[in-house]
């Protein structure tokens, strides 16, 4: 799973959850049908990769004041981006720990989806 939050100059902030591999008929129904969703397929020579993506807006401001420690990193993603997490999903499993990681941030999973 990898995380990103953005700024825009002039505009509201974004944030996106991307599943690399992904199973989108093993996405819950309300993800696979969500407005926000984007599958892809990367293709090479003899290979290829499924990714599923969430996109989600943020009041303009958002990212920095997470940034700066005005709010928790986690409430920065949405409700739907944060439900999306494979060990969100998972019964059983530990959950995942959000974390900063120098300039950017990082989604720690403890475990990792079969596929």
């Amino acid at each position: 799973m990898v995380t990103r939050a953005r700024r825009t100059q002039g505009d509201d902030d974004d944030t996106v959850v991307k599943l690399r591999p992904a199973e989108p008929a093993s996405l819950p129904a309300e993800v696979r049908d969500s407005k926000n969703l984007k599958v892809e397929m990367d293709v090479t020579r003899g290979s290829y990769v499924v990714s599923a993506s969430l996109k989600g807006a943020r009041r303009a401001g958002a990212v920095r004041e997470t940034v700066t420690g005005g709010r928790p990193l986690e409430k920065l993603f949405t409700k739907e981006q944060r439900a999306s997490s494979p060990t969100t999903r998972r019964p059983g499993s530990a959950g995942t720990t959000w974390c900063r990681w120098g300039r950017c941030w990082s989604s720690c999973s403890s475990g990792c989806p079969r596929g």
